[in-house]
């Protein structure tokens, strides 16, 4: 990896850093067109892909893509310091106390531990997140891995936004499921989900039976996918539609010649979409 990559790795966990300690205090966390659909549960041919400005095709690839590092990073491979383990699963209750579902060693006393209760729960084994109808504020990830799964259960409502952090390694999400789930309805966080890749294969999936609706603050996209080696940055089964909105993505090249991606919703005019919705046709 060249110097001038390592110095945007660097900058990238500067900010991130910052951002987590902004977005929880007081516990308010917070090419063109990349957009492929896939038939659920054997993930086979797609029933189209939208396009963008360029008219073309921007990842041939029909199917959900084959990702590594579905499981979490446990064991702390991809730690930044010396300080054990830092990734985490942590989500915000209506009461505004953060509790954390998956705790590194890194996080150690910076909040609490989730009790066992129905309407939140985490398969270890899985890695897979169930929503049943909770009512919280934010949740938010880092280093869980490309195989982060979002079970909707239920209606399910989240006032602010959820936020992912791939951090070289994986950060993916995939919501599936028969229920529901409204992200960022108060608008209170400029965006509603955002995946912070992180130069990491990471994208966001939707298939299953779910309704998800995402909202972003007037003129900021509802989502926005930053820094993935995916050109492709959405898959959605083709049962799932997509109302709001479509996907658009830019590609950027670091000086060792790697190229990445970033992908954000738009409307049919070429602006930031602040209110899309994936939902079964």
């Amino acid at each position: 990896m060249g110097k001038t990559s390592k110095m945007l790795i660097i900058v990238s966990f500067i900010l991130a850093a910052s951002f987590i300690a902004m977005t929880f205090s007081g516990c308010s966390i917070a090419p063109e067109n990349s957009i492929k659909t896939a038939a659920p549960d054997d993930y086979s041919e797609p029933t189209g892909t939208n396009q963008g400005d360029s008219g073309a095709d921007s990842n041939p690839t029909s199917h959900f893509p084959e990702l590594d590092n579905l499981m979490p990073d446990f064991e702390g491979a991809y730690s930044w310091a010396d300080f054990g383990p830092e990734l985490y699963l942590r989500f915000c209750d209506t009461d505004d106390i953060l509790y954390y579902l998956v705790m590194g060693d890194a996080w150690r006393g910076s909040g609490e531990i989730a009790g066992q209760r129905s309407d939140i729960f985490y398969d270890r084994s899985t890695n897979v997140l169930t929503l049943n109808g909770f009512k919280g504020t934010a949740i938010d990830a880092n280093l869980m891995g490309n195989g982060l799964t979002i079970e909707l259960i239920g209606e399910n409502h989240l006032n602010g936004s959820i936020t992912i952090w791939g951090a070289m390694y994986g950060g993916s999400i995939r919501f599936t499921g028969n229920g529901s789930l409204v992200v960022n309805e108060s608008r209170s966080s400029q965006t509603g989900i955002i995946i912070q890749a992180e130069w990491s294969k990471s994208c966001l999936m939707v298939d299953g039976s779910v309704t998800l609706e995402i909202y972003g603050t007037e003129g900021s996209p509802a989502v926005d996918i930053l820094y993935t080696y995916l050109e492709t940055v959405v898959y959605m089964s083709s049962n799932i539609k997509l109302d709001g909105g479509s996907f658009k993505s830019v590609s950027e090249t670091a000086g060792d010649g790697t190229v990445y991606y970033s992908g954000w919703c738009v409307d049919e005019s070429g602006a930031n979409s602040d209110h899309i919705t994936f939902s079964p046709k």
